[in-house]
C-alpha cells in the first residue's frame, strides 16, 4: 500500500515538473508565442524605412523601444525595430550558418528584449 502512494507521488511531481519545465520554455522567448507562429509574410519584400538618429530619439519613448525581432529574408538575417516592420539593420549572416534551433526561431521572428541581446546575438554570429 505505501509503495502504491509513492508511485503516485512521484508520478504527481514528475507531471508538476513537466507542467513547469513547459510553460518556462514557452515564455523564455516572449509574450504571445502563438501571435510568432500565426504571423504571415508577406513573399514580397516588406517596406522598411531607415531611421536617423533624430528619428530614433522621437520613437524611443514607445512601449516597443528597446525590442527587436530578428526575422529571415532571402536566406539573411535582418533585425526589426518593436514594431516589427522597421528595419533596424540588414545583417551578414546567413541563417544556414546559426544552430537549428536557432534557425527555427528566426524564421518565426526572434524577439530580443534588449539592445544588449541584439549586440551579444551579432557579437556571437557574425564572422
Amino acid at each position: 500500500m505505501r509503495r502504491g502512494y509513492a508511485i503516485g507521488i512521484f508520478l504527481c511531481m514528475l507531471f508538476i515538473g513537466a507542467l513547469y519545465t513547459m510553460s518556462f520554455h514557452l515564455t523564455e522567448n516572449g509574450v504571445e508565442p502563438l501571435a510568432i507562429e500565426t504571423e504571415k509574410t508577406p513573399e514580397t519584400e516588406p517596406e522598411t524605412e531607415e531611421i536617423s538618429p533624430a528619428k530614433e530619439a522621437v520613437s524611443s519613448g514607445s512601449s516597443q523601444a528597446g525590442m527587436y525581432y530578428l526575422k529571415e529574408q532571402d536566406g539573411m538575417v535582418l533585425v526589426y525595430r518593436g514594431d516589427k516592420r522597421t528595419l533596424y539593420e540588414r545583417t551578414a549572416i546567413r541563417v544556414e550558418t546559426l544552430p537549428e534551433i536557432l534557425q527555427l526561431e528566426v524564421r518565426m521572428g526572434k524577439m530580443l528584449k534588449t539592445e544588449q541581446e541584439l549586440y551579444s546575438f551579432l557579437e556571437n554570429y557574425s564572422s
